[in-house]
């Protein structure tokens, strides 16, 4: 069995105010497969997220669980960070494989962050609902349902140029909406305790494969940018983090 430990220190994504600064290019595309070879292009954000062979979906796996975290919220989390020299997207595309394992009916959740002016989520709940949480002008609720081993294909598109989020469950519209905001500045995958009222389970997981992100429309980053609204899960507080690749 052998181990790779990338150390990284927690920080906070900038978001940028509006701009007309707009750059024709780049096109940025990300594929993690996860396999060996494969180059991984997140950064470890929270607690111990793992890559590892463990029977699902396809190959290698990324494996998010709060077993051995610190309190309060006890937080696996990996983060894109979407800028590029300076430059910030206005129209990202995602899609990712997930299958869950011991999430429903525990005190924690699955989430997926999108850094925008305010903080858009996909998140699967412990009651088995996937919901939208959308704190600019869109409509937020259960927009699908998932079932503990079933994996499932999500494809999300985020434009701030149309004003439109849409979110599609194994090639099903579930959900078009207002987006708001003016840039994209990262996104996160995250799971831990639904709140601070409960103990995070340490059995609830949540694995993820096939992670695709494709960037474009980039703007310039103003010069003092507007720090993001923090998510509930930083107040951890600021730790060095460990990712491991395990394989036996």
């Amino acid at each position: 069995m052998r181990a790779l430990r990338v150390f990284v220190s927690l920080a906070i994504a900038a978001l940028a105010a509006p701009t007309t600064a707009v750059k024709a290019t780049p096109v940025i595309d990300i594929s993690d497969t996860l396999e060996v070879g494969d180059p991984l292009d997140f950064l470890p954000f929270g607690g111990a997220v793992e890559i590892d062979d463990v029977g699902v979906l396809e190959g290698s796996v990324l494996v998010f669980n709060s077993a051995g975290n610190i309190p309060v919220f006890g937080y696996d989390s990996i983060r894109y960070e979407l800028a590029r020299e300076g430059m910030v997207p206005r129209r990202v595309s995602l899609g990712f494989d997930v299958q869950t394992s011991g999430l429903q009916g525990s005190t924690s959740h699955f989430n997926v962050i999108v850094d925008s002016s305010q903080v858009r989520n996909l998140v699967f709940r412990a009651n088995g609902d996937i919901d939208t949480l959308n704190p600019g002008p869109g409509a937020s609720g259960p927009v699908g349902t998932y079932v503990e081993g079933a994996p499932l294909r999500i494809d999300m598109q985020f434009d701030t140029v149309a004003d439109r989020w849409t979110v599609r469950i194994d090639d099903t519209l579930v959900y078009d909406d207002l987006l708001g905001g003016t840039t994209i500045g990262s996104v996160r995958f995250a799971i831990g305790a639904a709140s601070g009222n409960d103990p995070f389970d340490p059995a609830a997981t949540a694995y993820l494969d096939n992670i695709t992100i494709r960037s474009e429309d980039f703007v310039a980053l103003p010069p003092a940018p507007v720090p993001l609204p923090a998510a509930l899960w930083l107040s951890a507080g600021a730790l060095p983090w460990l990712l491991r690749r395990r394989r036996s």
